[in-house]
């Protein structure tokens, strides 16, 4: 097992530059607008304390090739989002992933209210197209649903990177928040066991040195993709982190834009400390990893769980329903051949008493 030294790539060279005049979703959009206008740039968010101005059709979007960055000025002095008890069924912020190279500076909020409810809050779209995505020292709070508060894309030829984001704090109106939302490109040939992972496994979406407190599920990925998580405090979820197997929506339902068809591929999870009232913390669904050094405070029996997905056994594991490669792998039986396999299990902490988790919240 080896540890991975990622180095991002040079500063990228930017065309222009703007600021938004304030953090209105209008403000910002225009900015954003400017710089992709102008070939490039960064987009600066102001100091602003405007939680509770976005309307419920208010959203910040763009689709692009060209180099770009949004920055605020910090996650306590560059604050927006929605006004009290709104519903809003999609993202607040949504990108193509090209061209967008960093995110960073600002903590954005959904629906403050009992009855309000904003199902997500950034997403990064195009999974052929996320390149050198580095997203940090970012605040996402008050989302519902399984959307994530947070969504990004796997791409096997290129590193994104998220640390020093605080997730948590779902609506009051509930719904199941998701911290990280990982998805891949739904290639089931770049399934291929066994896995390289450590230093061979530099193209991932590697989550480090955050929070999350107050999910449902703190990182869940399907569709092959590629995870490392490390050095992160996991505090009071419902539920657990996870990876999904292939037909998890039963039916297998092929064609999806998600790529639900095909499981989760590999998981590195390590040095993190996870406090749940329940069972389990981690629960793995498919693929391949290692989890080791992790601390699990009152998670129960079993702490971690490998599973065979629902909806990947029996009738709706074949190639007809499009799960990958049916049901006669001699490895698997009766399940799809990307159920759990070959992981790797040691060095774990179950104290009994509380413990302080180490503090990676700066």
């Amino acid at each position: 097992f080896s540890i991975v030294v990622l180095f991002l790539p040079a500063e990228i060279s930017l065309a222009a530059d703007s600021t938004a005049a304030s953090c209105s979703a209008a403000d910002i959009q225009a900015a954003v607008d400017s710089v992709i206008s102008s070939g490039g740039g960064t987009v600066t968010l102001p100091p602003c304390q405007e939680d509770d101005t976005w309307s419920a059709t208010d959203t910040v979007t763009k689709t692009t090739n060209v180099p770009w960055k949004l920055i605020g000025s910090g996650i306590n002095t560059t604050v927006f989002g929605y006004k009290d008890n709104i519903n809003r069924s999609n993202y607040g912020m949504y990108f193509d992933g090209s061209g967008l190279s960093e995110i960073s500076g600002f903590t954005f909020r959904g629906s403050h209210g009992a009855s309000g409810r904003v199902n997500g809050g950034i997403a990064l779209w195009g999974c052929w197209n996320t390149v050198n995505t580095h997203i940090h020292n970012i605040k996402l709070e008050r989302f519902a649903s399984t959307n994530g508060m947070l969504r990004v894309c796997f791409n096997p030829n290129s590193p994104a990177v998220i640390d020093h984001v605080a997730l948590g704090d779902q609506s009051l109106l509930g719904g199941g928040a998701y911290g990280i939302l990982v998805v891949g490109r739904n290639r089931e040939d770049q399934f291929v066991m066994p896995a390289s992972m450590g230093i061979s496994n530099a193209n991932a979406v590697f989550i480090e040195d955050s929070t999350f407190d107050n999910l449902y599920h703190t990182v869940s990925g399907f569709a092959v993709q590629k995870i490392v998580f490390r050095h992160n405090t996991v505090t009071n979820t419902t539920s657990f982190l996870d990876q999904h197997g292939c037909c998890f929506d039963v039916g297998c339902s092929a064609g999806k834009p998600d790529g639900h068809n095909n499981g989760a591929y590999l998981f590195e999870i390590y040095d993190n400390y996870f406090q749940r009232n329940g069972s389990p913390c981690i629960n793995m669904r498919s693929g391949t990893g290692i989890i080791t050094d992790n601390t699990f405070v009152g998670c129960g029996y079993p702490a971690i769980q490998l599973e065979i997905e629902s909806g990947a056994i029996g009738a709706n594991c074949n190639a007809a329903n499009s799960c990958p490669y049916g049901t006669t792998t001699a490895d698997y039986g009766t399940a799809c051949f990307q159920s759990p396999k070959n992981w790797w299990i040691w060095n774990n902490t179950y104290p009994v008493t509380e413990v302080t988790p180490n503090d990676h919240s700066t």
